[in-house]
């Protein structure tokens, strides 16, 4: 099987963190790279590597129960190929790169019809290579924060992104 992510004696999950922004997406990349069907068998010997299903799939008096390990399969290739709403950051990205005329892009808010909160990206003006990310409240004058790392809505990290 090919692996994307790696546990190490630790504990501790190393994947491609420049990649994917989270486990669950570098799972199930991983999954859609050894079963382009998605096959469910697959993603449970996936997540055996992560998970000691002998440990928590047990009743209470620590006899393994099949039923539980499948039904944990069951939720989690739901959750995996749930069609989810992209979040804010990556629809601005995505605004911005189709839009290469545009410097300064927001989402979320709308001033006209009272206070607002906007998500704005915006390129380094020097370098031109950065993408800063930036929160901006406004009705009468115009606040903003400090340039954002992680997204607000999702918790992504913003710092690396580049155009």
């Amino acid at each position: 099987m090919k692996e994307l992510i790696q546990k190490n004696p630790d504990g501790i999950f190393e994947y491609d963190r420049h990649k994917f922004f989270t486990f669950d997406e570098a799972l199930m990349a991983e999954w859609q790279l050894n079963s382009p069907e998605l096959d469910k068998a697959v993603l449970s010997q996936l997540m055996e590597r992560f998970v000691d299903k002998t440990r928590y799939c047990t009743d209470g008096r620590g006899r393994f129960k099949p039923e539980k390990w499948d039904r944990l399969v069951e939720a989690k290739a739901k959750q995996l190929t749930s069609v989810q709403e992209k979040c804010y950051c990556e629809q601005l990205l995505e605004q911005y790169r189709a839009d290469a005329e545009d410097k300064e892009i927001n989402i979320a808010g709308d001033s006209t019809s009272g206070p607002a909160i906007d998500l704005v990206i915006t390129e380094d003006p020097w370098t031109k290579k950065r993408l800063f990310y930036y929160l901006r409240a406004y009705e009468e004058g115009d606040n903003s924060t400090d340039y954002l790392r992680y997204c607000p809505f999702c918790g992504k990290k913003l710092t690396e992104i580049t155009k």
